[in-house]
């Protein structure tokens, strides 16, 4: 990698501009209590997903328990956007948002995940076709030059210091063989 491969410097008089994969890392506080829809709604999900054992803890401390069930894990969900999120696409959502820190796992993560896909896989057969839809896994949308370009550039311009970390110290070179 050489300076023309480095992460350019940005001009000190300009807002970083916020891209379109950015997780939002910082700590999100929520001042309210979960409204009654949204204990609903994570009861739904519940439901759907087969009702693995699995307690929820809400971004004001409330916990919601499994039905007629012992929990073996736990989400802690950080604000309710992250809710939202999960409840629309949990395919998608559950990695961004743990990826992010606003869903945390009490328990062992391979074993939750593991019980998680059982659950749904067993509950699939019982879903509305609505359902389906909506969290089947969907094709990545084709993007067009400049959105591939900004992609790129999110992925892999991270400066110097970054790659120092893991590439070989003579070229800063790696190889997929």
């Amino acid at each position: 990698m050489n300076q023309s491969t480095a992460q350019k410097p940005r001009d000190h008089g300009q807002e970083p501009k916020s891209h379109v994969l950015t997780l939002p890392l910082e700590s999100t506080h929520v001042d309210r209590s979960p409204h009654t829809y949204e204990r609903w709604l994570i009861a739904k999900l519940m439901r759907m997903a087969g009702s693995p054992p699995l307690r929820f803890r809400l971004w004001n401390g409330d916990v919601i328990e499994p039905d007629g069930q012992q929990s073996q894990f736990a989400r802690h969900l950080t604000d309710p956007k992250a809710l939202y999120a999960l409840v629309t696409n949990p395919n998608l959502a559950f990695g961004d948002l743990y990826s992010a820190g606003r869903l945390e796992v009490e328990g062992d993560l391979p074993d939750l995940m593991e019980t998680l896909y059982r659950s749904v896989h067993q509950a699939r057969q019982k879903w509305p076709k609505w359902l389906e839809a909506l969290w089947r896994n969907h094709n990545p949308r084709s993007t067009g030059i400049s959105e591939a370009k900004e992609n790129i550039n999110h992925h892999y311009d991270l400066g110097n210091e970054f790659y120092q970390l893991w590439l070989d110290s003579a070229e800063m070179q790696y190889t997929c063989a």
